[in-house]
């Protein structure tokens, strides 16, 4: 399973003291990643994350880790559609909305009353 080679790569990056450039362990790496998206993603899935990664390219990230780890977990045996997708996508929003934190400031508003509370 490509997984498990992606998992080989990085316990063998980590385990090399330097004797390749960090460069060339990313770029490995990274082969290995897009290797499994391309298995997982049908042909319109793997488009549509194409113009997300122009658009923001950090939540286009966000979305192939939620792939890639779906896949270990076993929840992904077939490839994702367009619609799943966006399933993912706006799963990924939902959580971000709830994880934002509102702070709301209850100020005291000014009354006439408390100046006659201090005679100054």
């Amino acid at each position: 399973m490509a997984n498990s080679e992606y998992e080989q790569l990085a316990r063998a990056a980590a385990s090399q003291s330097g004797s390749a450039e960090p460069s060339e362990r990313e770029r490995e790496m990274e082969e290995v990643r897009q290797q499994n998206l391309d298995r997982f993603l049908s042909k319109e899935a793997r488009s549509r994350l194409q113009v997300i990664k122009m658009v923001k390219a950090s939540q286009a990230r966000q979305v192939e880790d939620a792939i890639l780890q779906m896949v270990r977990m076993g929840q992904i045996r077939s490839q994702v559609s367009e619609k799943q997708l966006l399933d993912i996508l706006e799963g990924l929003r939902e959580s971000k909305a709830k994880e934002e934190v509102k702070i709301i400031y209850n100020r005291k508003g000014f009354d006439e009353s408390d100046d006659e509370e201090y005679d100054l």
